[in-house]
């Protein structure tokens, strides 16, 4: 009963302190888009175990009071007992299961380790990913830190090229009138 509690409250919290022991953390590593290889890694969860004696928060207490129905105070009692159980099973055997969380093992240092179990999410594959261009429809785009709409985008990108052209085009009369005032000076002079 206090198993299943326990992962209620990790799940839905994302933090178990069990005191005298450790915390557990659970973490989501995030969407992995791999570009190159064409693929999209989903997301994974991950429980992290820190060693340390930190104590477990007043809603953790009132929620096992409720889930146990019985009074903080008992709740309390019975939590700490469950984990003192679970302390000694470590350090007395080396090893100790949370049930559907975890295991728990105990080094030549005598220092506590954790291993999750897989969660049943985590099965999720690898999609493959293909870029497709839908160039008659709008979709917003992210350039730099301003977003744009792609069919603004497209022109925008259009008008900046013909501008680079149409700003070059007084070099080339500049050039072609200089040429023109030296073949003056060169006439009349010669």
């Amino acid at each position: 009963m206090m198993e299943e509690i326990l992962q209620c409250w990790l799940a839905s919290q994302h933090r178990l302190a069990l005191p005298g022991l450790g915390t557990l953390q659970m973490d989501t590593a995030a969407v992995e888009l791999d570009f190159i290889n064409k693929r999209i890694t989903p997301p994974v969860q991950q429980i992290i175990f820190a060693e340390g004696s930190i104590k477990a928060d007043k809603n953790f207490y009132q929620y096992l009071a409720n889930s146990l129905h019985t009074d903080e105070t008992n709740a309390i009692i019975q939590f700490t007992n469950f984990v003192t159980e679970l302390t000694n099973k470590l350090y007395q055997d080396g090893t100790t299961a949370l049930k559907g969380i975890g295991e728990f093992t105990n080094d030549k240092d005598n220092r506590a380790s954790f291993q999750p179990y897989q969660f049943a999410f985590e099965s999720y594959s690898i999609l493959s990913a293909e870029k497709i261009l839908r160039h008659q429809e709008s979709f917003d785009v992210l350039q730099g830190d301003m977003a744009n709409n792609s069919t603004n985008a497209a022109w925008e990108l259009e008008q900046g090229s013909n501008e680079q052209i149409e700003d070059k085009w007084w070099v080339a009369a500049l050039i072609l009138f200089a040429v023109g005032a030296i073949a003056i000076l060169f006439y009349f002079l010669t």
